[in-house]
């Protein structure tokens, strides 16, 4: 009834339908189509809270796409991460006999560029792109997109950095003072992570500064 939790797979209703099925005719000895109503139920393809009704009992559904009853689930699953939702975790890849549709296929847009765990619904990324604009329009300024290594930082995995930072006396010394270090530790037991150096352009703290006020 409305306001009942349904699971998956969950028996809504039970019902009976008409089809042909060959059986032998013990007159003639030879197998003929006849038509017979066979039993049945109909399992839930969604879980959630059903909310309305759409069949009552004794009524005749002659052709598909009838409307049967309204299930409000309790996630969307508009975003997801490395194949689980983000927000109740359940793994989207599970498919069963009675799958439509993948959950997977809910969330299809990148909501990173160039990080294609991390996928969106349609609705999630329209609803960050209005919040983002509505930032925008509050603060009067414009979204800037800027391209970082190469661009405004120069970056480097090379090891000889660090020994020219620790040498005061080496020639090289004064370009290297100010570049700055960090660690990403590799996954895995045993695994050493990378050091990464990072030189920012001249003058780039007061370049960042004005078009802050811009952007």
């Amino acid at each position: 009834k409305p306001q009942d939790q349904v699971d998956y797979n969950a028996p809504l209703f039970a019902y009976q339908y008409k089809t042909k099925v060959l059986e032998g005719d013990e007159e003639t000895r030879e197998n003929k189509l006849v038509e017979r109503m066979c039993p049945s139920t109909f399992e839930s393809t969604a879980e959630g809270t059903l909310t309305a009704w759409h069949i009552s009992e004794g009524r005749v559904i002659s052709r598909p796409g009838v409307p049967l009853a309204d299930v409000e689930e309790a996630c969307k699953h508009g975003v997801q991460f490395g194949n689980l939702c983000a927000d109740c975790g359940k793994d989207m890849t599970t498919v069963t006999y009675n799958t439509i549709t993948r959950d997977t296929a809910r969330a299809t847009v990148n909501a990173v560029h160039g990080h294609t765990s991390l996928l969106v619904s349609r609705a999630e990324a329209s609803k960050s792109d209005e919040e983002a604009k509505r930032r925008l329009l509050s603060s009067r300024k414009l979204s800037l997109v800027v391209d970082l290594d190469q661009t405004i930082i120069q970056a480097t995995v090379d090891p000889t950095v660090a020994e020219w930072q620790k040498d005061p006396q080496n020639p090289n010394y004064p370009a290297v003072k100010d570049v700055r270090a960090f660690q990403l530790v590799d996954d895995g037991p045993g695994a050493r992570g990378c050091w990464y150096y990072i030189k920012l352009r001249p003058g780039l703290e007061e370049f960042l500064s004005t078009i802050s006020k811009y952007y």
